[in-house]
């Protein structure tokens, strides 16, 4: 073997790959907004790719394909912008706090780019996309189930404590809330402003504790 060709034989090490130049986090926050505005069937690949500032290739070399993309933007959208409202409701000693933070935070997440709100992530899908996989139809709903369910807790445990009447019960308490959630997310889907919204999460609390 010549001296030329035994340099050039590999070492042992495998020859890293080209790191990728962008942040997939960002690129992924980018994804979830195209997937709120467009739902998961009106979002092109060509509308997310350029959203998200990739190609084709390294969107498939991230992300892995369309369903899995969506898969990771609904599990972002519970770490980002679901997870601070319900750790607000949980934290707060009272239960009118906890819930008046639900209903802020919940808004506040959802007016971040702006003064008029788009909704919840979560509700706007749910129902809403016979063309997605069932996995992802899963997705959405065990989402939705865990919120509530710690709804019902927080509620019956306030109820034992005396913090509540017994009637309504945790589970109707918990899915008024939810119903009131929707119903801010639909008004904020059809023009509602923020200030429009904020201005009724008091009603929305007093409903729900009465």
């Amino acid at each position: 073997m010549s001296r030329n060709v035994k340099n050039n034989v590999p070492s042992g090490k495998k020859k890293a790959g080209r790191p990728r130049r962008f942040d997939e986090t960002v690129a992924l926050e980018a994804a979830m907004e195209v997937f709120w505005a467009k739902g998961f069937e009106g979002a092109s690949l060509e509308d997310l790719t350029n959203a998200m500032g990739i190609n084709r290739p390294s969107l498939y070399a991230a992300f892995g394909d369309k369903n899995a993309l969506f898969s990771k933007a609904i599990d972002h959208y519970g770490e980002t912008i679901a997870s601070p409202a319900q750790v607000g409701f949980h934290n707060e000693a009272s239960i009118e706090k906890a819930v008046t933070a639900y209903f802020e935070l919940a808004l506040e997440g959802q007016c971040r780019n702006g003064d008029c709100a788009k909704g919840c992530f979560i509700a706007g899908m749910v129902g809403l996309e016979d063309g997605c996989m069932p996995e992802l139809q899963a997705a959405l709903a065990k989402q939705a189930t865990a919120t509530h369910q710690g709804f019902v807790e927080r509620f019956d445990r306030e109820i034992k404590e005396g913090r509540l009447g017994p009637t309504p019960d945790a589970e109707a308490r918990a899915t008024l809330m939810m119903d009131l959630m929707q119903a801010q997310s639909y008004r904020a889907r059809t023009g509602a402003t923020r200030k429009m919204l904020e201005d009724q999460i008091e009603m929305r609390v007093r409903a729900v504790l009465a």
